[in-house]
Formats: structure tokens, sequence, C-alpha cells
């Protein structure tokens, strides 16, 4: 009877054990299958591909295509389909492996360079705020996280920016046709008429119009 009670006790102990790390590795997995651009999460890597191959997904991610391609680790030459997995890939041993072996060429450029000694020799910013997420358009050299670069390219200003860049216009010149501004010719204002003028409105009758100002004529 002892023995039941202490092998019950045992494991029960180890379902107590084992659930919280299931629990941590569903949460893990879940963030691993997520779409920022498109806003979802997915349950697993089928209904991940999924989305990934839809029409939903293929235009986000074509209206967004400068975000899209500041998702790419050029010391991994990979790129990637939203910032989650960007920073995940940048967290991961392979990133590093990658930017411990470049390391080793920046020093022995520094020694055969001569200028670039100096340029070398200055604190480089960490990885996830290098140069991965920046904007050329609005001369952003930098953002502190993936979710500020996806607002910043989906804001209006930016927009505005990169169409006027398409456009081959200076973006404090260009003007969207929605917001363009009345011409010379509506901006002038009505000639004052004398008040001894009376006029007859288009929808008053003529009668009408005669009764008002007391004018009558001899039959």
């Amino acid at each position: 009877m002892g023995q039941s009670k202490r092998d019950v006790c045992q494991r029960g102990l180890r379902l107590r054990l084992i659930t919280p790390l299931c629990r941590r590795e569903a949460l893990e997995t879940m963030n691993a299958f997520a779409c920022t651009p498109c806003g979802k999460t997915f349950s697993g890597r089928d209904p991940y591909r999924q989305h990934l191959e839809s029409e939903k997904h293929k235009k986000k991610i074509q209206s967004a295509s400068i975000f899209q391609a500041c998702l790419k680790c050029e010391a991994c030459q990979m790129t990637f389909t939203g910032p989650i997995p960007l920073e995940a890939h940048l967290a991961s041993a392979g990133h590093a492996k990658a930017m411990a072996k470049k390391q080793p060429l920046s020093g022995l450029e520094a020694l055969t360079s001569g200028m670039k000694t100096i340029a070398l020799a200055t604190p480089q910013p960490s990885t996830a705020q290098s140069g991965f997420l920046q904007c050329d358009i609005c001369k952003i050299p930098s953002f502190p996280c993936s979710k500020d670069a996806f607002d910043h390219y989906e804001s209006a200003e930016h927009r505005q920016r990169k169409k006027a860049s398409q456009l081959g216009v200076e973006p404090s010149m260009y003007r969207p046709l929605g917001n363009s501004q009345p011409s010379a010719v509506t901006q002038k204002q009505l000639p004052t008429l004398p008040s001894s003028l009376l006029l007859c409105k288009a929808e008053e009758s003529f009668g009408d119009f005669c009764k008002k100002n007391n004018i009558f004529f001899a039959c």
C-alpha cells in the first residue's frame, strides 16, 4: 500500500515538472509561426506555409516591398517574411558564427587599408540595431526595433516620400491629387456689385422677382 502511494506521488511530480516545459514549448512554437505584416499567428508549420503562399499575403507583402527588402541579414544573405523570424535569426547561433567569421576579416582590412583603420576603430552598434532596418528614402539610418520600422513604412509620410521619389519630384514639392491646392482662379473673390443693381436668382421666377422689387409694366 505504501509503495503504490509513493508511485502515485512520483508520477504526479513528473507531470508537474513536464507541464510547464510543454506550455513554454507550445508558446515558443506559436511565436515561431507568426506573420507580422498580416498580423496573424499560426498553430503549425503547414498553416503558416499555406498563408505565405496565399494571394492575400502576397498582396500585403507587395504593398510593403521596401519593408520586405529590409528584412534581410546581409551577413548570412537571408531574407525573412516578418520581423519575428528576423529577430529569431539575429539571436541564433548560426548568425553569431557568421558575424564571428567576418570580424577577423575586418581586422585584416584595417591593417591593410590605412585610411579605413579610423572608421573600423569606432564602436559599431549592436547587431539588432545595425543597418538591417533602415529607410533610405526618409534618410533614417536605423530603427530601435522591427515594429517601429514596419509602422514607419506604413505611414502616410513615408508613402508620400516614396511616391515623390518614384516620380522624380522633391518630396517637399509633391502634393497628392486628392490634396491639390485650389487654383488662383478659384481663389479670386467675386466682384462687389453696386447696391442699386437688382439680381434675379436662378431659382426665382421672374414674376416673383418683379413683385418683390415693385416692378410694374404698363400694358
